[in-house]
């Protein structure tokens, strides 16, 4: 690639790809009867949602670092992109105990039995669709509203890119 402009014209076409993407995962776990087929698309549609927003190398020495800010973000959906962004790296990627929060209990009863127990905070296929907190609405329903707000973002603002480049 041998302009500036045109790297960051393609690096934008891929995060539009990435969300296209998410969007199918995300979509795809909202159908899926096999919890460990669901929590892969979960796991999977993170990751790939998340990709944008994270430093990517790149050919231009100015590019190397292109990501997009999270001002790209509607701020009503500020905290559930943080989220996805915090799940990507403290549950998917990495473990980070300060995140997941383990404990050991060394002496549990079960059946009569003394046992150590540990236990840690999971984000798992069954919390995605647990409606308990939230009658109305289930996470994956806001998840899929982001990234469908997202793709149509980008997918405008590659039209108008578009569109300056053909009058060049």
């Amino acid at each position: 690639m041998e302009k500036y402009g045109e790297e960051i014209l393609v690096r934008r076409c891929f995060f539009n790809r990435d969300f296209a993407y998410a969007l199918k995962y995300f979509e795809a776990a909202q159908n899926v009867n096999d919890v460990f087929i669901g929590d892969a698309l979960l796991k999977i549609g993170i990751v790939t949602y998340a990709k944008p927003f994270f430093k990517n190398s790149g050919v231009h020495k100015n590019v190397h670092n292109y990501r997009l800010r999270k001002s790209f973000v509607p701020e009503n959906f500020i905290d559930l992109h943080e989220d996805l962004l915090s799940y990507r790296g403290s549950f998917i990627g990495h473990a980070s105990f300060n995140v997941m929060m383990p404990e050991l209990f060394p002496d549990v009863e079960v059946d009569g039995d003394m046992m150590p127990m540990l236990i840690w905070r999971e984000i798992n296929f069954d919390s995605w669709f647990d409606t308990k907190d939230d009658l109305d609405c289930a996470l994956i329903n806001n998840v899929i509203s982001l990234a469908r707000l997202l793709k149509d973002k980008m997918e405008e603002q590659l039209s108008l890119l578009e569109e300056l480049c053909q009058s060049l």
